[in-house]
C-alpha cells in the first residue's frame, strides 16, 4: 500500500520513503515513526500513544526519543513543500503527520473546529458567570430586605415604642419577614446544592 502526498511518497509495504523521486534513508526508529504517521494522516498522537503504538508497550526509553524522532523526521523531510504537508506539533496535544488536500488545510480546518468549540465553551462560561452574578445580587438584596426589617422592628419592639394593636401588628410584619427570609434561604440551598 502506497500513500502519495503531493512530492512525498510513502511505501507502507516495502518501507520505502520518497521525496521528489528520490529514495529517504532513516534509522528504523524513525522510520517506523513516519509509516504510522503515514497510516493515519490529519491525526493527533501524544507521545504516550506513539511510543506504544509503534515502538511497543515494553519500551524502556524516554518518551523525549519521540521528540528526536520528529526532529530527524522533519529533517529528512525538510525539502516537502509545505504547502503539501508537514509533521506538526500541536502543543499540549501531541504530533500529527498534516497533509493537505487540494491546497486545503485540513490541520487547520481541525484546529479551526476546536477553536469555535473552544469559544463557544467561553461564551457558555461568561452566560454563566453573568447568570451567577445576578443570582447573587438578587439574593444579597432578598436577604437585606428583611433581614433590616427584622433589625428595626426588633428594635422598635425593644424600646417600647409600640403598644397593644401596633405591637401585634409589628410581630404580624415580623412573622412575614421572618418567612420571607427563610424561603430565600431555602432557594439559595436548593439552588446552590442542583447539579
Amino acid at each position: 500500500m502506497t500513500k502519495q502526498y503531493g512530492s512525498l511518497k510513502i511505501d507502507l509495504k516495502a518501507h520505502a520513503v520518497y521525496l521528489h523521486g528520490k529514495e529517504l534513508s532513516f534509522i528504523p526508529r524513525d522510520l517506523s515513526l513516519l509509516l504510522f504517521f503515514a497510516r493515519y494522516p490529519n491525526q493527533t498522537f501524544t507521545r504516550e500513544q506513539l511510543i506504544e503504538q509503534v515502538w511497543g508497550i515494553d519500551y524502556k526509553g524516554s518518551d523525549r526519543a519521540v521528540d528526536l524522532s520528529v526532529k530527524r523526521i522533519r529533517k529528512a523531510l525538510e525539502m516537502w513543500p509545505l504547502s503539501e504537508g508537514e509533521l506538526k506539533t500541536l502543543r499540549g496535544l501531541g504530533y500529527q503527520l498534516c497533509v493537505y488536500e487540494m491546497n486545503e488545510d485540513v490541520c487547520g480546518l481541525e484546529i479551526q473546529e476546536l477553536m469555535r468549540v473552544f469559544k463557544d465553551i467561553v461564551d457558555r462560561l461568561r452566560q454563566l458567570e453573568a447568570v451567577r452574578t445576578e443570582l447573587l445580587i438578587d439574593a444579597t438584596s432578598k436577604l437585606k430586605t428583611p433581614i433590616t426589617s427584622i433589625s428595626i422592628l426588633l428594635q422598635v419592639a425593644r424600646e417600647g415604642i409600640v403598644q397593644g394593636e401596633e405591637a401585634i401588628e409589628f410581630i404580624e410584619i415580623y412573622s412575614k419577614e421572618t418567612e420571607e427570609l427563610l424561603r430565600t434561604i431555602e432557594e439559595l440551598l436548593d439552588f446552590t446544592s442542583a447539579d
